[in-house]
């Protein structure tokens, strides 16, 4: 009967005759499946190699990206406190109201109030304002600076009369219980001298040097029109427009506060090269005007410009020598 080796067509077994060839299919067996074994081997260790490599980039990239060792960031800084808030200042000026009327009642307890008492209604002040306010080493004792405007009785003529802006040192300190919110003087007022506004003479100097024509000049007959129309709606018939310059609204005051006013002092940085320089030219002054109702003159910073051959204001600057803004577009007409 023929072999399954027979119907395949042939095989080794068709020549098993041949001692040969049997020798040689003998040895080659062992051999092809070792062969077999070692590629998927050395495939298993190509995978594992790069594996391997794919890991080493991977936490190599997280050790990069992660954060920092401990020891190697620079110790964090201690936040800074919050800065300490002032108690109501309204406090230190009850405090100030109260010992110019004498009020024991509402100061007792206070170091400082006599036994005896004081009579009261000799003194009152119209109107108490916080003048300065300077915090303690602990942030429980604040010192407030008080202005008060006081009158006095006349005992004659029983009648107020103004005795003109009096200034009060006053200690505030917390309190456990009671006080004006939390916080009780530490002692009554103390009168002071008044503040000096205008500092040292050393703190005196304007960085406006030169003083020019209040009158006579194309440049103060428009700020004079200018400030008549806007203080004292007298603009020569007409609004402000025509003093200023395009795109500038300056609205004047409604009602009128003054009946006149007139340019008392004019100063500038520097002397202008001309009446009316080109075309362009911004200059800032420092327009003192004077009034019909007021002891003491208004100062107004501003900024004037030429354009089209005239001068016209550009802005009422909100701070004396601030700086100046866009120059205004020079043209041939109004």
């Amino acid at each position: 009967m023929p072999s399954w080796n027979d119907a395949a067509g042939g095989g080794p077994d068709q020549r098993s005759g041949d001692p040969s060839v049997s020798q040689e299919w003998e040895a080659a067996g062992p051999v092809g499946g070792s062969s077999r074994v070692q590629a998927a081997l050395s495939r298993i260790l190509a995978y594992g190699l790069w594996g391997g490599i794919g890991l080493a980039l991977v936490l190599g990239l997280v050790n990069c990206a992660g954060p920092r060792n401990a020891a190697s960031l620079p110790p964090a800084a201690d936040p800074e406190p919050p800065p300490p808030v002032a108690p109501p200042g309204g406090c230190a000026e009850l405090v100030v109201s109260a010992w110019l009327a004498g009020d024991t009642e509402l100061l007792a307890g206070v170091p400082g109030v006599p036994r005896s008492g004081a009579e009261p209604g000799r003194r009152q002040a119209t109107r108490t304002y916080t003048a300065g306010v300077t915090p303690g080493a602990a942030g429980d004792t604040w010192g407030y600076l008080v202005g008060a405007d006081v009158q006095v009785l006349d005992g004659e003529a029983q009648q107020w009369r103004p005795a003109g802006s009096q200034f009060f040192a006053v200690t505030m300190v917390r309190s456990t219980s009671g006080g004006c919110q939390g916080w009780r003087p530490a002692a009554l007022p103390a009168q002071v001298p008044a503040p000096q506004l205008a500092g040292d003479a050393a703190d005196q100097q304007t960085p406006y040097e030169v003083s020019l024509p209040t009158s006579g000049t194309e440049l103060s007959g428009t700020l004079q029109a200018f400030f008549a129309g806007m203080l004292a709606g007298g603009a020569g018939g007409g609004g402000l427009e025509r003093y200023v310059a395009p795109g500038v609204v300056i609205p004047p005051l409604s009602p009128p506060p003054y009946q006149e006013v007139s340019i008392s002092e004019l100063r500038a940085p520097g002397e202008p090269a001309e009446p009316v320089p080109a075309d362009g030219t911004l200059v800032q002054l420092l327009v003192t005007v004077a009034t019909d109702q007021d002891d003491l003159p208004l100062v107004y910073p501003v900024t004037v410009g030429v354009r089209g051959g005239r001068w016209e204001v550009v802005a009422l600057d909100p701070l004396v020598s601030s700086p100046v803004g866009a120059a205004p577009r020079s043209t041939n007409g109004d």
